[in-house]
Parts: structure tokens; sequence; C-alpha cells
């Protein structure tokens, strides 16, 4: 069972891991996104270090590393400039990295079972491995079905992928602009494929899908984030609404233990009864979901660990919100 992984970012910048936090090194960090590997810890920060940490002690692997993924057993970078570089996580001490030629530059990279996905500067969706219709390829190639869109983010489970974008549109003039920007806002749409479906490409059945399908039931409703776990996935509305599919074996997308696997997108209630709108933020873990809510408490959805243990994390975490610092440009948590 993957172990929970939490963090605070920006906030009491404190990294938790099985419910532990870890070593106070970690917590000078400014950390942006974690990875449990094998009882290990990799960090990465937003001085673009990244670090492994055993929870005792910490070795800076890299530096200039502003994005990373992981799908064992390769962990991929990208650099300051755009270039991706991948390593084997059993010879990552060994820091040995292979330069993956192509022709764009990249700002963030995602990966599963099936390849490799990238998005570049422009917001173009890049990608590389066997994704059906959509893509297959050995070298990193352009994703034409995403051609018109400008891809906002994109996220992956295992064997499957979610992708936010937005339309391109042809330039307006100053008058309509902000009319322009207001409406853009509010029109995204999210788009998922896999080589599986069960109900994770959120399309409302367990129907296999050779191309891309879009989740007609988050579109034009102002999605900004995504997340991905293994088995299931979240989407958060500008508005504060969270949608959540996929698996629910542990729980992991509705704490009600009656509630079974969802294929279609639904609303998460914080109350039994009562349609929440007030979600600040969502990551997903393998197999767990948590939530901040506007009051900043945060939901724990998933069994990593007994409901009491639940409880008592959320506690600790909710006690170093408020005793800690929050500058301009808070965020939420980031948990691959």
């Amino acid at each position: 069972m993957i172990s929970q992984i939490f963090q605070l970012l920006k906030m009491s910048c404190n990294v938790y891991y099985e419910n532990s936090r870890v070593n106070s090194l970690v917590i000078r960090q400014h950390v942006i996104k974690v990875f449990d590997i094998d009882g290990a810890i990799l960090l990465l920060t937003k001085s673009n270090q990244l670090l492994l940490s055993d929870k005792s002690d910490e070795i800076k692997l890299r530096e200039r590393v502003k994005d990373a993924a992981y799908s064992y057993p390769l962990l991929y970078i990208v650099d300051d400039d755009g270039d991706v570089f991948k390593t084997n996580i059993e010879q990552i001490s060994d820091n040995r990295w292979d330069k993956i030629e192509m022709e764009f530059r990249v700002e963030e990279i995602s990966v599963n079972g099936d390849g490799v996905l990238m998005v570049t500067p422009d917001r173009e969706l890049i990608g590389m491995g066997d994704f059906a219709n959509v893509l297959k390829s050995d070298e990193p190639m352009k994703i034409e079905c995403f051609s018109n869109f400008i891809v906002r983010q994109v996220c992956t489970g295992n064997n499957f992928a979610i992708v936010l974008v937005q339309q391109r549109t042809e330039n307006v003039s100053s008058d309509d602009s902000f009319k322009q920007i207001g409406r853009e806002i509010l029109k995204t749409q999210v788009w998922s494929f896999g080589s599986i479906n069960k109900g994770l490409l959120g399309t409302g059945d367990h129907g296999k899908r050779n191309d891309s399908a879009v989740v007609v039931k988050l579109a034009d409703i102002g999605v900004y984030k995504i997340a991905c776990g293994t088995h299931h996935a979240a989407a958060l509305t500008l508005d504060g609404r969270l949608f959540l599919w996929g698996f629910n074996d542990r729980q992991q997308i509705s704490a009600d233990p009656n509630v079974g696997d969802l294929s279609a997108p639904t609303e998460f209630k914080s109350e039994v009864g009562k349609t929440s709108k007030n979600v600040l933020g969502v990551a997903c873990g393998a197999t767990f979901t948590i939530i901040l809510l506007n009051d900043l408490n945060f939901r724990i959805l998933g069994k990593n660990g007994s409901q009491d243990q639940n409880e008592e994390f959320a506690s600790e975490i909710k006690y170093e919100h408020d005793a800690g610092s929050v500058d301009d440009e808070s965020d939420y948590a980031t948990i691959p």
C-alpha cells in the first residue's frame, strides 16, 4: 500500500510521511512536489532543487529542476532550459541522467504506464509512448487532437490521463478583451484518454476507447484544477465545487461505504444531504484524496489509516496552519 504523503505549500511548509513530519531541514524548504519511492521521499522545491530524504537526512540530487514525474522505475525531470531527462530510480544514487532529445521546450511533465505527457511554454501537449489513437510514438511528438486547445493542466493515473483545456481563440479588440477573458475563464473543458476505462475516464460508462473523450459533465463550468490518483480523479471549479470519480475501493472518492465506484464526475458533499461549494484545494494520492475547505479544515478520504488517525492528522495540520505564516501566493497540496 502506498504510504500517505501530504504537504502544506507556503503555509507551514511541512511535509508529512505516514502521518509523521519529515525532518526539520525539509521544513525550511518550499516544497512543491513529493514522491514516495520505496520508503524514501523525493522532494522538488520552489528553489528548483530535487532532494532525496529518508526522514532523518536529505541529499541534494540535482539543481535547476522545475518539474518532475515518476512512474516506476523511471523518474523524469524538466530543467530550467526546458530539457527533459530520465533516470532509473534504482540507480538514482549514481546520478546518471539520460537526456530525451526533442525539438520542443517543456514546462510541465506527467507520466504513467502508457508513456510521457508534456506541456510546452505555448501550452501545447506533447507525448511519447502508446496512447492508442491519441498518440503512438517512441519519440516526443505533438498530440494533434489537442492542437486547437490551450492546455492548462495534465495529470495521469494508472493507464489513464486527464487534460484540462481552453479553446484557442483569435485576437479580440481591446474593448472586448475583458469580456472575452471573463467568458474564457469559465469555458474550460476536461478531456480524458487511456488504455483502460473501468469508469476512470469520467464518461459515465466502462467502455474502452482508443480516442480522447470529453468529460461532458465538466464542460464550461469553470474547472481550474484537476488531480489524479492511481484509479480516481478530481476536478475543482472556480466557485468551489469539487467533482470526484473513479474507484472507491478505499473510500477515496466518498466516505460513505455504500457508495461504489463512480464512472461520472459526482459532486463532493461535505455534509450529508448538503452540497458543498466551499472547497479551496484538492490533491490526490495513490488511494486517497485530501480536500481543503474554506474554513481551513481538511477532509481526508481514503483508508490509508484509521479514521481516528486521519482526524488527528488533520487537526495537527489545522493547528500548524494557524500558527504559520501565509504569503500572498499561498497554494495548496501537491501529491503525485
